[in-house]
């Protein structure tokens, strides 16, 4: 995984090992690792994710799939899809609290003709997986491929962003 032994961390939280975002230095509050291939494609992302903070203000966490960063947002209660924000960026509201797990799953669907749609859907972990998607982002030109990766916001160092049982699958042939 590309650059991600500097950014992050296995530490124990809540009965579990996951990985938490290192905040040694305030200077790096975003960070970006990548654990795929660029090529890859056609694929499933689901995580369990937490952040901490207060309602002031608080961590941000996500996923890149298929060169598209999907972020739970805890100061602006959403999610986003974005991709070169001048390109691609929505939004829908998601109810967001500190130190609560929730579950996210993403995936990107690509047409013959290059359009598609990126879908995400997050709920609290241990509950049941809801039916509908929380957002779905049409796109005309969707990425082809891209690595899969995670993504953490800490907030002048502050608040930690968690990510724990992390799987990538390949989807179903269409």
């Amino acid at each position: 995984w590309f650059g991600g032994v500097a950014k992050w961390e296995v530490r124990d939280k809540d009965g579990s090992k996951v990985l938490a975002r290192i905040m040694d230095n305030p200077l790096f509050q975003r960070t970006v690792s990548l654990l795929g291939h660029p090529d890859d494609h056609d694929y499933t992302i689901r995580t369990d994710v937490c952040v901490a903070g207060n309602r002031r203000s608080m961590a941000s966490v996500g996923v890149i799939h298929q060169r598209y960063l999907i972020e739970l947002k805890g100061n602006y209660q959403e999610i986003e899809v974005s991709s070169n924000v001048e390109a691609l960026k929505a939004s829908a509201h998601c109810a967001i609290q500190p130190e609560t797990w929730y579950t996210l799953v993403t995936r990107v669907e690509r047409k013959p003709d290059g359009s598609g749609v990126v879908r995400a859907k997050v709920w609290p972990r241990g509950e049941t997986e809801p039916e509908a998607w929380t957002i779905e982002v049409p796109h005309a030109d969707v990425h082809p491929s891209g690595a899969a990766g995670i993504y953490g916001f800490t907030p002048m160092s502050r608040f930690e962003a968690y990510l724990d049982n992390l799987t990538i699958t390949p989807d179903s042939p269409r």
